[in-house]
Parts: C-alpha cells; sequence; structure tokens
C-alpha cells in the first residue's frame, strides 16, 4: 500500500533531500517504496535552529536526510552526540530528561521519524521556557508554504532551476 500525500498549493516536502514545491493547484503523489519524507511544516532551516534543542533536532533531521551517505550520515551523529550530551547535561526535568531519552534511542535505531517526533515535543518545552525568561524565539517551523514572490512566474523554469 503506497504512502499517499496530499500538497496543498505552495506546499514544501522533502523527498530523499530533495525539497519540493508544489505549484498552484492542489497535488496528490503516491510514494510506492521506502523514502525519506519530512513535511515542509517541519523542516527545520539552518537560521532557525538557534536554540539547544532546536540544533538537536536540526542534528537529527540532518542525519535522516542524510543516512544513505555514510560521510555525511557519521558528521550528523556526531554533530546530534554532542548536542544531546550538552542538553542532558543541564536539564533537570525528570519528564523532559525521559522524552531526550527516547528521542535518542529511536535515533539510535534510525527511527528518525519518531525521534524527531518526540524532539518536537521537548522544543514547544523549551520555548515556554524562554517565553517565562522573556525571550521567546521566533517560530521553529513555517506552514509548510512557500508562494511566489509578488508578480513572479512560479511554474516556468528560472536560471535557479537545476534539471
Amino acid at each position: 500500500m503506497p504512502l499517499r500525500l496530499n500538497l496543498r498549493p505552495y506546499e514544501q516536502i522533502m523527498i530523499n533531500g530533495a525539497v519540493i514545491t508544489n505549484l498552484r493547484r492542489r497535488s496528490f503523489l503516491a510514494i510506492h517504496n521506502q523514502a525519506r519524507i519530512i513535511p515542509g511544516k517541519f523542516i527545520l532551516k539552518a537560521s532557525r535552529a538557534e536554540t539547544p534543542v532546536r540544533r538537536i533536532y536540526f542534528a537529527a533531521q540532518m542525519a535522516y536526510v542524510f543516512s544513505e551517505d555514510p560521510e555525511q550520515f557519521d558528521q550528523w551523529v556526531e554533530e546530534f552526540d554532542s548536542r544531546m550530551a550538552e542538553v542532558i547535561s543541564i536539564v533537570s526535568n525528570q519528564e523532559i530528561l525521559a522524552k531526550l531519552a527516547e528521542a535518542t534511542a529511536y535515533f539510535q535505531k534510525r527511527i528518525f521519524y519518531k525521534s524527531l517526533r518526540v524532539i518536537q515535543e521537548v522544543m514547544e518545552y523549551e520555548e515556554k521556557l524562554l517565553a517565562l525568561a522573556g525571550t521567546p524565539p521566533p517560530p521553529a517551523f513555517g506552514d509548510g508554504l512557500n508562494p511566489p514572490k509578488e508578480g513572479a512566474e512560479d511554474d516556468a523554469p528560472s536560471d535557479h532551476d537545476t534539471f
């Protein structure tokens, strides 16, 4: 049974490391084999990985994306381990420590999607703490939509397109 995806106009999705943007109309995709998929609304851009837990998420996301490239994968696993150790050393909340352990266990078993979902829960906790401290970070994720700039022709190839 294929995985069925429903993409809204201008919605983005990452499949096997490629960012795909749907254009003007709703589209439906069927994925018939194993693929590394991250919906656009859960893609964390490097520029938004500015808190300790977001850095963990970004490293896990990149390990997932590069899981078929041993050199890149090893680099991101090392980054994940380093960032995770850093956060665990400063967290005292037992519930959050359990979540971090759960995310690490999924990550080590290469169940990246579940690891990312658990890290998102910890990100929500981190954002609440930062808001209480008076320094709320900007939203980690967008809505997954990437509408064209005013007056841009969105379905014509540009000089930035690569084939």
